[in-house]
């Protein structure tokens, strides 16, 4: 419980982080610290007049002007410390967080200086690879919408034209399906999560084949939708065991997920729109739509709806006005 009630907030540290290194240019990082300097200077030479500022032996200086005060802050952020001026008082407070806050933007702005040019190369590789991943996991999806459509279609057939060992090849495919589907969801989802906490992935991520992906499991999830619509009530008594129904609502859940991610952490609005529309889909199935039907009738066709059932109704996947 504890780790999930200090989870978030560590995440969202990790993200100011990853955007005070990343995106903050130089140039800021550079008046930031000269003002850091300039403020300090100016508390040194205002403080010391009360004896909280400068002094040397043990007392303040007399006549300390803002040259002086400079002098010390340059020092004191540089780390040189030559011993001349001393901090007395409040200063003494004050000179160690000029020296935390002076090597903390020193260091940063070193390492942005180095590493420039080098970042430049690391994001276009990494950016490579996203694309490489992106589109294998749309690769997938769109593997697994041709194998639910075989699926959907072979359930259409007459149940007496469909012989038991062919009844058995398509549950077998069926369930086969339905775990692939599951586990591609949650690589994806676990994927993207982690790329989130790390970096800005949204901004490296190529929105072509973001979008692409986006389209596959829009089609995926719709036609597992329509696939359960299509089976019989005696199909769904048997392909909807509990594994196959947790796997479907987990993969809903997975994609749920990463939609809120897009919305969250994404500035593109085209994507951002592909993936709403991936949401909406989602939230469109009832919560007892992948439930096992009670069988209160004999058998009847695909396309006919059993009286006093808990069968699934249809849901309306027209979006787009697209044909899967």
């Amino acid at each position: 419980m504890r780790s999930e009630k200090f989870s978030k907030p560590i995440k969202l540290l990790q993200r100011l982080l990853i955007y005070l290194i990343e995106e903050v240019s130089l140039l800021r990082y550079g008046l930031f610290f000269i003002s850091d300097v300039l403020v300090f200077s100016f508390a040194y030479f205002i403080l010391t007049p009360r004896s909280h500022g400068l002094g040397s032996n043990g007392l303040p200086i007399a006549g300390l002007t803002f040259w002086n005060a400079l002098y010390f802050s340059i020092v004191t952020v540089s780390s040189l410390g030559y011993g001349d001026i001393s901090p007395m008082g409040f200063s003494k407070f004050l000179v160690c967080l000029e020296v935390l806050s002076g090597l903390i933007l020193m260091g940063i702005m070193l390492a942005k200086m180095t590493s420039a040019r080098l970042s430049y190369h690391v994001t276009r590789l990494f950016s490579s690879e996203i694309q490489k991943r992106i589109e294998h996991f749309a690769e997938e999806f769109k593997v697994l919408h041709g194998r639910f459509k075989n699926i959907m279609q072979s359930l259409q057939e007459t149940p007496s034209n469909l012989h038991a060992s062919d009844q058995s090849k398509v549950f077998e495919e069926c369930t086969q399906t339905i775990s692939k589907f599951h586990s591609r969801s949650s690589s994806l989802a676990s994927y993207i999560t982690y790329e989130v906490e790390h970096c800005n992935f949204f901004s490296i991520a190529p929105t072509d084949s973001m979008n692409h992906m986006a389209e596959a499991i829009y089609q995926a999830i719709s036609l597992s939708g329509q696939m359960v619509l299509s089976m019989t009530a005696k199909a769904r008594s048997a392909l909807l065991t509990p594994v196959n129904s947790k796997g479907l609502l987990y993969a809903l859940d997975e994609h749920k997920q990463i939609c809120c991610m897009v919305r969250e952490n994404c500035m593109d609005n085209s994507l951002k729109r592909e993936f709403s529309g991936i949401l909406e889909i989602c939230e469109s199935f009832p919560e007892n739509f992948f439930a096992v039907p009670i069988l209160v009738a004999e058998e009847s066709q695909p396309d006919q709806k059993l009286e006093k059932s808990n069968e699934p109704q249809p849901i309306d996947y027209s979006k787009k006005n697209q044909e899967i």
